[in-house]
């Protein structure tokens, strides 16, 4: 290392400081050597010295001593004293020498630096004989033949250094050259790619015709070949599910939440999650995912969301170009993979009012086929291929118009919805969010999150089971274990609808009956309770106004229903509803509590 004037040293940071020193005296483990040059009551002046044993400039043309503070008791060395001390790095004065301590001799001095040397140099890998170093008036002395193969060594170190220097240049050339030869073949890929498609789109329309002509049958003898696990009951997947929550992401839920939230992915309604901060309505649907081997979507409601393009896109008329969004893309994801769950789990969903942006979606909801949204006009589509037939025809460049065609044909303008798509939305209830209106509960199961007590967790963890056969990798549960099935037939559980419904002023919508055949309709394979069903269908509609005929209906409820049916979540969740009234004067919202 070349040295450096004192201006520049004193440029440098603490840790530079220490790091220079350490290779121009050559240290070894911080240890300094030095000879005292001045010794008063309250410091000594410490010359330093270098591996060579020479007295050293540690700065360009500057004789430098290192001045030391001492206590009186401490002042025990004199001038011409031959030192060592160790380098240190001091919080307040930066690099120091403490623990200084005199050497037994000035032969122990110079052997212990003629040492280092020859330490430093076989380092270096450096050949040099016992004879090459000597002593003479204090210095290190090197014979001439060793100076001249030392000086020799260094070029040659150096021209091999050059050497791999100019080699490292030549495969950086070559890497180079390489990618420049690289992006000139991706861009005739992309040519060849973007001709494929177009011959794709033209062997489709064929295939089509040939569909509607009888010619090509469209049904599907070869299934895919899935490694499911095979679960004998719903009941015994839920409770495997239950136990990966809790062994494999460290999640606390009661088996009845995941139960509800696995009961609820069997219907056709937007599952919406709430309570408390904390409680874990992001992680559920998330996690549960991972159990089944399925995906899930997170997106971000944003607060100034107002109507349907903000959660599907638009077509821009300027561009002549679909802008989508990742709800939109999600969903045709699922579409080409129709063989897994898709949970798209919209979180915060009441940042923004929720029946404005997701109108449209609500409809979903409603219908007992798939339902389709029509994103743009079909006449958008007829136009891209009309535009690229009159190019062809005049001899001009097509490819902006294959382009534009490229977008429009992954936006389809009509677009049915994927039966393995479970929508899923968080719900938020303080100060900063939008209620949600009866339409959007009226299609909705709430589901509560609570955090759960000591106690509570004590008793759900003696009740995991001792295996688990899910690992979230090798295991995937199809989503045919998710199909919207609907009862055939009667049971306990409609009956409990009916007796609901037969309650005065009790408001119950018809759409309810749609959503128990499709809790039940796996018939035996099932694991829906009454209580499940009052706590997330029922008690959300309920009119809470303190007048007679409401107290009737309340009443009715908790001495009949309730005992009828062993509700008993559902009896302390109206009480605490009753309690809020109170609270309120009248007034409350069933998620507030």
């Amino acid at each position: 290392m070349d040295k450096i004037s004192q201006s520049q040293y004193n440029k440098l940071s603490d840790k530079g400081k220490i790091d220079y020193l350490t290779e121009i005296l050559g240290l070894e483990n911080g240890t300094i050597y030095g000879k005292v040059a001045e010794s008063t009551f309250m410091n000594i002046s410490i010359e330093l010295y270098g591996v060579e044993g020479r007295n050293t400039n540690i700065f360009k043309g500057v004789n430098t001593v290192w001045e030391i503070p001492f206590s009186p008791r401490d002042n025990v060395f004199k001038k011409g004293d031959y030192v060592r001390g160790q380098l240190i790095l001091d919080p307040q004065k930066g690099p120091d020498i403490v623990n200084i301590e005199k050497m037994e001799s000035y032969e122990d001095f110079r052997n212990k630096l003629t040492d280092l040397l020859k330490e430093k140099w076989k380092k270096q890998g450096f050949q040099f004989s016992p004879g090459d170093i000597e002593w003479v008036d204090e210095k290190t002395a090197i014979s001439a033949s060793c100076a001249t193969k030392f000086e020799v060594f260094i070029q040659d170190k150096m021209k091999k250094e050059e050497k791999k220097l100019k080699e490292l240049q030549k495969k950086a050339d070559a890497k180079q050259s390489e990618i420049g030869r690289l992006k000139a073949s991706q861009k005739k890929e992309r040519a060849a790619l973007l001709r494929l498609k177009i011959q794709r789109k033209a062997v489709e329309t064929e295939y089509r015709k040939c569909v509607a002509l009888g010619i090509i049958s469209e049904e599907k003898n070869l299934k895919k070949n899935r490694k499911d696990y095979v679960y004998r009951t719903y009941k015994e997947l839920i409770k495997d599910v239950w136990a990966y929550l809790w062994r494999k992401k460290n999640l606390y839920y009661e088996e009845a939440t995941v139960r509800y939230f696995m009961n609820a992915l069997r219907t056709q309604q937007l599952i919406v999650l709430w309570g408390r901060p904390g409680t874990g309505k992001t992680s559920l649907p998330r996690a549960v995912a991972e159990a089944l081997g399925a995906e899930c979507i997170r997106i971000q409601v944003q607060s100034n969301w107002t109507d349907n393009e903000d959660l599907l896109g638009f077509y821009n008329i300027a561009d002549k170009r679909y802008f989508s969004t990742q709800f939109l893309d999600a969903l045709l994801d699922a579409r080409k993979n129709p063989g897994q769950l898709y949970l798209i789990l919209l979180d915060e969903m009441n940042l923004s009012n929720v029946e404005y942006y997701f109108s449209e979606m609500l409809n979903v909801f409603t219908w007992d086929e798939a339902y389709t949204l029509h994103l743009y006009s079909q006449k958008l589509l007829e136009d891209a291929n009309q535009d690229i037939e009159n190019r062809k025809k005049l001899g001009k460049d097509t490819f902006e118009d294959i382009a534009i065609l490229k977008d429009l044909v992954n936006y389809p303008y009509e677009f049915t919805i994927p039966e393995n798509v479970r929508f899923v939305g968080t719900l938020n209830t303080d100060e900063t969010t939008k209620t949600i209106s009866p339409k959007v509960i009226d299609r909705s199961c709430l589901i509560e999150l609570q955090a759960i007590s000591r106690g509570t967790k004590e008793q759900e963890e003696k009740a995991l089971p001792k295996e688990i056969a899910l690992d979230g990798v090798s295991v995937m549960v199809g989503a045919d274990w998710f199909e919207v099935r609907r009862l055939q037939g009667d049971s306990p559980v409609k009956d409990f609808v009916e007796d609901v419904r037969n309650i005065n002023k009790l408001s119950v919508s018809n759409r309810i009956d749609s959503y128990i055949e499709q809790w039940v309709g796996w018939e035996e394979d099932h694991c829906v309770e009454c209580d499940e069903i009052m706590l997330e269908k029922i008690l959300p509609m309920i009119d809470m106004r303190d007048n007679t005929e409401n107290r009737n209906a309340i009443k009715s409820l908790k001495d009949n229903i309730f005992v009828k049916y062993e509700c008993e979540k559902s009896k302390r969740k109206l009480e605490r509803m009753e309690e809020q009234v109170k609270e309120n004067h009248g007034m409350i919202r069933y998620w507030e509590k």
